[in-house]
């Protein structure tokens, strides 16, 4: 793995590394090996600044409790005042939505659920008409080009099909393309996608 992509699977829900801890050995090139303490023959997973590889999935992450909100206004006509209000909203609770999308019918949030969140939502149920999927996981594939890659995304796309995807996610880095499906089927769709991709 680079330093980005492990950085990229922290933000995803990987629990090995968090980000702050890499940054001193990213400043001074330091590579970092992760070894698994229940399989001591493992090599484990290197982490630099060099690409081994150029295109491809290198790492899949899993983010629980997440929760999934649509957003729709009661006053449709001033988005601009709208979106002012939700950023101070965000900032008031001091969250920060996984994803945030907007179109003509309203906004739709993906945010890790915290006590916080309930209260943001209480908020913009006064202004708009909202609908909640709780009990939901976000699964992430991490990877270097991998819109470009044919065969990795017709495997994570048959596997998203197969298993009722509640929301695609595709993060801003391109880095990585995620689903949101119900807790209870995540950790089919992560066996799925994993023997597919690396066995």
């Amino acid at each position: 793995l680079t330093f980005e992509e492990a950085l990229e699977l922290a933000d995803k829900g990987a629990k090995v590394l968090h980000p702050k801890t890499m940054l001193p050995a990213m400043e001074r090139n330091i590579p970092i090996r992760i070894r698994n303490s229940k399989n001591k023959k493992s090599s484990g997973s290197l982490i630099t600044s060099e690409i081994k590889q150029q295109n491809g999935a290198v790492s899949i992450a899993q983010k629980k409790d997440v929760i999934l909100i649509r957003f729709s206004p009661f006053d449709k006509k001033n988005y601009p005042l709208l979106s002012e209000h939700i950023s101070g909203l965000h900032a008031k609770y001091c969250i920060s939505p996984l994803s945030q999308i907007s179109d003509e019918r309203g906004i739709t949030f993906l945010f890790q659920h915290i006590p916080s969140v309930d209260f943001f939502i209480r908020e913009i149920s006064e202004i708009g008409q909202t609908e909640i999927q709780t009990n939901l996981s976000l699964i992430s594939l991490v990877g270097r080009n991998i819109f470009r890659d044919e065969k990795v995304m017709s495997i994570f796309a048959n596997a998203a099909y197969r298993n009722n995807i509640k929301f695609l996610f595709n993060g801003a880095s391109q880095k990585s393309i995620g689903v949101v499906l119900d807790e209870n089927i995540a950790t089919e769709f992560l066996k799925e996608l994993h023997k597919g991709l690396f066995e």
